[in-house]
């Protein structure tokens, strides 16, 4: 049976009609009818949530109108559901890509404005030549402020790199995967120097251990998992501690630990940890809330990649700084060590 759905709206939900059949819907007035010599059924139903038209030449149908107007009604009593199911995905498409284009507005803005926190706009727009000199002079006389921006700079690009990657990684339907084997601390130094000044900033020292292990993965969406881990410790790790990255490995998984002292996390709160559009307590009180997708993409981005991530912590380890409470919190990242047929 093949039909088409349309709400009160006079839109078409969904069409599967043969383009010859279509000319033939003004020409049904009942919910059965035979058409071209016989050959095809065609009926409508009409309610308070839309019109549906259906035909068929299956040779029972053809037969019994009772049957075809009983699997039609069917199909019709479906219209509120599928409507339903439309605007979820909808919404839900609505949502990553609202959050895509404010995220991407924002560091758009960040970078503009760490370029003009150097180089003044109003210095460039007043002249129509000797720009380069102008800059160059900068740069020569603020060597170390211009150091700061081109970091800065470059962190909210590979931010924006995270953004277009996490798009068509984990909201596309079928994602295309570039599984290769990299050497881990290679993929995490890549991506660390990028909050080094972040974490200079809170005088925390960051250790990690050299290895030459590696990993089957999708480089990718792999960066965008550490960068999402190491954003969480800028932002949530105490003030003057320490960072401690080990990698280890066994014979399925290479393993990257992160074990700092940061934001406490409630134990009624762990399991909603890597809940998409979860934030804690803590980091609502203490003005450091994200968007709540930090973890979730996480988890996520290493599902795809066949790895996993836990969390642990050390209950005893909970105390006070500047009236914060803070604990040993670790996060660990397994990802495959060889390519599984």
């Amino acid at each position: 049976m093949r039909y088409r759905l349309v709400n009160n709206n006079n839109d078409i939900i969904y069409c599967n009609l043969l383009d010859n059949e279509k000319p033939l819907i003004n020409e049904i007035k009942n919910e059965s009818t035979l058409l071209r010599d016989g050959r095809v059924r065609f009926g409508v139903i009409k309610s308070k949530n839309g019109v549906s038209f259906a035909s068929s030449s299956r040779s029972d149908y053809l037969k019994s109108s009772q049957k075809f107007k009983t699997s039609h009604k069917a199909i019709h009593n479906s219209i509120e559901f599928v409507m339903r199911s439309i605007e979820k995905q909808q919404e839900s498409s609505f949502k990553n890509t609202g959050r895509l284009i404010h995220n991407l507005t924002s560091l758009n803005a960040h970078i503009i404005q760490e370029i003009y926190s150097l180089v003044p706009q109003q210095l460039l727009s007043d002249r129509t030549s000797g720009h380069t000199k102008i800059v160059q002079g900068i740069i020569t006389n603020s060597s170390y402020e211009a150091a700061l921006s081109l970091l800065a700079i470059a962190k909210a690009s590979a931010s924006m790199k995270t953004e277009f990657s996490v798009f068509k990684k984990l909201f596309n339907p079928d994602p295309t995967l570039q599984k290769k084997y990299h050497q881990i601390h290679k993929v995490l130094m890549n991506i660390l120097y990028l909050f080094f000044q972040d974490f200079t900033d809170k005088s925390v020292i960051v250790k990690i251990t050299e290895s030459t292990a590696t990993g089957f993965f999708d480089y990718e969406s792999i960066h965008v998992a550490l960068y999402h881990v190491l954003d969480n410790a800028a932002k949530y790790t105490k003030p003057n501690s320490t960072i401690e990255i080990t990698i280890s490995e066994d014979e399925n998984y290479v393993s990257i630990n992160f074990a700092m002292t940061s934001l406490r996390i409630y134990d009624y709160e762990i399991p909603r940890i890597f809940e998409e559009g979860f934030s804690g307590k803590l980091s609502t009180n203490t003005a450091k809330k994200g968007s709540g997708i930090g973890t979730f993409l996480i988890r996520e981005v290493l599902r795809i990649n066949n790895g996993y991530v836990d969390y642990s912590h050390v209950a005893s380890s909970i105390h006070k700084h500047m009236g914060i409470e803070y604990q040993t919190n670790s996060f660990k990242i397994g990802l495959p060590r060889k390519h599984k047929a």
